[in-house]
């Protein structure tokens, strides 16, 4: 997994849009925000890869939240982090990311 910290500030963004090859596997993008204090807690997106690039975008409407208590909706400015995750069953991970912007 990668992540990097974020100082956004300009809340009128609408989504994230970046560039992902990989091995067929899916994966999950990872929002961190002010509202997400606990190691369990963050906002996701899943895709999928193939061996060639493909553009993903990611609406910050669309994201699922980890836990119940936290606000379902947030603005741009909110985002604190962003990672790029391999989860959920036993696989080999192979991701390549490229290209990663705000809209």
């Amino acid at each position: 997994q990668f992540r990097s910290d974020i100082n956004l500030q300009d809340k009128t963004f609408q989504g994230i849009r970046f560039q992902a090859r990989g091995n067929g596997h899916d994966y999950f993008v990872h929002f961190r925000t002010s509202f997400t204090f606990l190691p369990w807690q963050y906002y996701y997106k899943l895709f999928s890869t193939t061996n060639e690039w493909t553009q993903i975008e990611v609406p910050i409407s669309k994201l699922k939240k980890s836990h119940k208590l936290q606000p379902s909706s947030f603005s741009s400015e909110k985002i604190k982090s962003i990672g790029f995750v391999a989860y959920g069953k036993d696989h080999v991970a192979k991701l390549d990311i490229r290209g990663v912007e705000f809209y």
